[in-house]
């Protein structure tokens, strides 16, 4: 079959004609179906030329993340994102995750967020924490909070709490984080309990409450993936209570 409608396409070609728009596409899907991705490229390449359809430019830009061309895949979905060619959710989603992809963190946040504000992508705890994590890629970790906030009352488990906390430490937002830990941790279903109390035992220590930090440190201490971070940070904050109360004894 592959053989016939390339001949009937090539002579077209030869008669210096436009081959007809359905001829391309069984050429099309016949390439595919043999897994001759770059041969597909090739067609859509061209496709997108002759009738620049927004769904042709959506599978050029799948097809060359498939032969893993990168940057013309970013090209690509974004020439049809400003010619208003995405509108579904799948493909502002995909937009968004190439944009991620290649550290553009956040444009991908943005075409994520502005999806939920006008109702094509749900407002669901998995898209509020795309954009928040996007957020965070993209060094903006002030604005990441209130998706993670999103994403956190929309979900059972503490997963979204837990990276509040840790959130909340990095910005030295100290009694905020200890609260979203404690949440994370009462509501539980975290994937790496210890990271809560390390958040908990960071946020006591910098709030000078440090029996409580060191209490935090030993739970964290339990669990061998932050054994030895805990046991740094245990035996420095046992060193600055010293340090704190025989300065407050001095000052007396």
């Amino acid at each position: 079959g592959l053989e016939y409608i390339t001949q009937v396409i090539s002579l077209s070609d030869s008669e210096g004609k436009t081959p007809k728009e359905n001829w391309l596409v069984l050429q099309r899907a016949m390439y595919y179906s043999l897994n001759q991705t770059d041969k597909v490229v090739d067609v859509l390449e061209r496709m997108v030329k002759l009738y620049n359809k927004p769904e042709y430019w959506v599978q050029l830009s799948g097809m060359y993340g498939e032969t893993g061309k990168e940057k013309q895949q970013l090209a690509v979905i974004e020439s049809a994102y400003q010619q208003g060619f995405l509108t579904s959710k799948s493909d502002l989603r995909q937009l968004a995750q190439v944009y991620l992809y290649n550290g553009l963190a956040f444009k991908a946040a943005v075409v994520m967020s502005e999806a939920i504000d006008k109702g094509i992508a749900e407002k669901t705890a998995k898209n509020y924490a795309f954009v928040a994590e996007a957020m965070i890629q993209a060094k903006e970790d002030e604005k990441s909070i209130t998706y993670f906030v999103k994403a956190a009352d929309l979900s059972e488990h503490g997963k979204y709490e837990q990276r509040l906390a840790e959130v909340y430490v990095n910005t030295e937002q100290y009694e905020e984080a200890a609260d979203a830990a404690r949440k994370a941790l009462d509501k539980g279903g975290l994937d790496f309990e210890s990271n809560a109390f390390v958040a908990l035992g960071m946020a006591q220590y910098n709030m000078q409450n440090f029996d409580a930090s060191i209490l935090a440190f030993e739970q964290a201490e339990k669990h061998k993936k932050s054994q030895r971070l805990a046991q740094q940070w245990i035996k420095y904050v046992k060193r600055e209570k010293v340090h704190a109360e025989t300065l407050k004894t001095a000052l007396l």
